[in-house]
């Protein structure tokens, strides 16, 4: 009974985590799904060169920027995914937050290069206004997803990941970019970001394969640990009693036959010489 209470807990600890892994997944995905769909657009409007097209390219930034915020706020029940320990609240401010510091760097900037440099400190440098401003998560890891007292995966990524911040980066630069004080510099902030999420997809198929071999490990653990609640289960028809349905069966065709000694029992009671004169 001990063994059998152990893998239900156990198996209840991972349908949670894979809960939570399958959140985190899905999240992972659609970033990539964003990242693709912008870049593959995002060179198309920089050859393209005409007003129009640049001020398309950074409403386009700013919307996959809305999207990737969105999904590293996603939540499990009540837990955000992407918050380390601090789960009650989404890891990230609203991109508004972002866009509001990084153009002010542009616009404070005298050329392209320095303000390439202030977003770049402004976004990764310990202590910078992305962690002070805009990443609301923790700063430890998040828990470890437990099934076992043997058995564990990674903790969840944060927002505030290198990977992360590099998209986020990447698109604010193109976003902003009408902000700088020339053309040449726009197209210096466009081409900077784009280069940024050239890179970044490559990290986020990689995260997404880590998910993807981590939620495989855990179907297989519960295929596991459900083989070992069957052989249990049979054990314990062993040590304590018949097979249930054998048990009904039998128990169903001794009730048949009570009822029909009883019948015959009751048709003996009324026997009487009147009865058989009749």
């Amino acid at each position: 009974e001990k063994a059998s209470a152990d893998i239900t807990r156990q198996r209840g600890m991972g349908d949670l985590a894979s809960a939570r892994l399958n959140g985190a997944a899905g999240s992972v995905s659609v970033i990539r799904e964003t990242l693709l769909g912008f870049n593959g657009t995002a060179r198309n409007s920089l050859a393209q060169g005409q007003e129009n097209d640049l001020d398309l390219l950074t409403l386009n930034a700013s919307d996959a920027m809305s999207q990737v915020t969105a999904a590293l706020g996603r939540r499990q029940g009540t837990r955000h995914l992407f918050s380390g320990t601090q789960t009650v609240g989404v890891p990230l401010s609203p991109p508004a937050d972002i866009a509001a510091g990084v153009n002010a760097l542009i616009a404070g900037s005298p050329d392209a290069a320095t303000a390439i440099a202030d977003i770049d400190a402004y976004i990764n440098a310990p202590g910078g206004g992305f962690e002070t401003d805009i990443y609301q998560g923790s700063v430890e890891d998040g828990p470890r997803l437990h099934v076992s007292d043997t058995k564990s995966f990674d903790p969840l990524p944060k927002g505030d990941d290198p990977l992360f911040r590099k998209i986020l980066q990447g698109l604010s630069l193109v976003a902003s970019s009408g902000n700088a004080t020339t053309r040449d510099d726009q197209i210096a902030l466009i081409e900077e970001g784009l280069g940024l999420l050239d890179t970044a997809v490559e990290g986020v198929l990689a995260m997404e394969s880590r998910l993807g071999s981590a939620q495989q490990s855990l179907e297989r653990t519960d295929s596991v640990l459900q083989t070992e609640a069957s052989l249990i289960a049979a054990a314990q028809d062993k040590l304590l009693g018949r097979d249930v349905f054998d048990a009904a069966a039998e128990l169903q065709s001794l009730e048949g036959q009570l009822e029909a000694s009883y019948t015959v029992t009751g048709r003996l009671g009324s026997l009487s010489l009147a009865n058989f004169l009749r």
